[in-house]
């Protein structure tokens, strides 16, 4: 090979491991700040995590002292709706009450249904339960909140929680206006009133009371 091909052999291999030189410089140095970032980004998400746990717990005890509160916040009344239960005559009633705690009361409507599935007692007494109160809780939130402060469900599962209401700021003559709501809904409802002392006016208390005298809450006469 002529000197002169060997010589621009050499300067094109010269010419080319620059290149490559150079470009592996690059590469590495692109290599290394790619790898920068991420660590950077790690250490974001990773701090990210963290302050999302923290703030995660912060919420979780919130939540534990709100349904505290709601489960430890006096009731004056409650509407309680029961499953219905057969009679003696072979019909069904399904029995409905409003419990007046602040006039140690419980109001008792014994509301006629055709049977075991039909709901009509309780959307009537639901339904007369909130024009009493805007605001009034269903004991399915009572339940939930109840679990949430970390309480046992204490509640009988005879009580359609879904439809029984706990009333904390009813409206002046509560009573009255529920009677006169759930007459003029159910006609030839049997209506019966006695006297009921509660331990305290909290959730807790409300449920031990129904608890306590299930079989009274869950009569199907009016004796």
């Amino acid at each position: 090979m002529p000197w002169k091909e060997k010589i621009q052999e050499k300067i094109v291999e010269v010419i080319i491991g620059s290149i490559l030189v150079g470009l592996g410089g690059f590469v590495l140095k692109e290599m290394y700040a790619l790898n920068a970032n991420q660590r950077a980004t790690d250490e974001k998400v990773s701090g990210a995590i963290g302050r999302i746990d923290r703030i995660a717990s912060v919420l979780s005890d919130v939540r534990v002292r709100i349904a505290q509160e709601e489960t430890a916040t006096p009731l004056q009344a409650a509407v309680v709706v029961t499953d219905p239960v057969k009679t003696s005559g072979g019909s069904w009633v399904a029995p409905v009450h409003l419990i007046d705690i602040a006039a140690k009361q419980r109001h008792t409507y014994l509301v006629r249904v055709s049977g075991p599935d039909d709901g009509t007692a309780a959307f009537l007494a639901s339904g007369a339960g909130l024009s009493l109160e805007k605001e009034a809780v269903s004991f399915v939130s009572m339940k939930e909140w109840s679990a949430e402060a970390q309480k046992p469900d204490i509640l009988p599962n005879w009580v359609v929680a879904t439809h029984s209401l706990a009333l904390r700021h009813p409206k002046f003559g509560y009573a009255i206006a529920f009677d006169k709501a759930m007459e003029n809904a159910a006609k030839g409802t049997v209506k019966k009133k006695a006297t009921v002392t509660l331990e305290g006016s909290s959730w807790e208390k409300l449920a031990a009371e129904l608890t306590k005298n299930a079989a009274t809450y869950t009569k199907a006469t009016k004796d």
